[in-house]
């Protein structure tokens, strides 16, 4: 009887992790956005850019290639990165191609340095940026960064 109780319960854990996931959404981007945050640390453009879809356009009128040119410019400014992200909220969708979507909304602090010189980069001051990321997920499963709202257009 044991063996049967115990049994059934592994199918019921097994069952829910495998039709409900075992993370809610918020916890998935939040590890997703500090694997961004640790690239840009890094100062990895390659690993900080495999999360943008190459179909990227936004409000400000860059692309892919702008983005990573951007991020290159500012990586090879500064000796040293920071950033922080905080108060993610996310809500998943399926598009009108029947495709998963991401808006996941959230403050941003991003620094650069060199030497005893700080430079805030997303943010005002000390306090972080709000920013909306639009995510989709790719036909391989791994979600890719389609669009960003909220980032002020700024010189790099």
């Amino acid at each position: 009887m044991k063996k049967l109780l115990l049994s059934g319960l592994i199918i019921l854990v097994l069952g829910y992790i495998f039709f409900f996931g075992g993370k809610d959404d918020n916890e998935y981007f939040t590890n997703y956005f500090n694997k961004m945050v640790i690239a840009g640390e890094e100062k990895n453009s390659d690993k900080f850019m495999d999360n943008f879809s190459l179909h990227y356009k936004d409000e400000n009128g860059f692309n892919y290639i702008i983005v990573k040119n951007i991020v290159k410019k500012v990586f090879g400014k500064y000796e040293k990165m920071d950033g922080m992200v905080s108060d993610l909220s996310s809500s998943i969708s399926k598009n009108e191609n029947d495709r998963e979507t991401a808006v996941v909304n959230m403050n941003i602090l991003a620094t650069g340095s060199n030497g005893s010189i700080e430079t805030v980069i997303l943010g005002l001051n000390e306090t972080p940026e709000n920013v909306t990321v639009f995510l989709e997920k790719s036909m391989l499963g791994s979600w890719q960064i389609i669009r960003v709202e909220g980032v002020a257009k700024a010189e790099y």
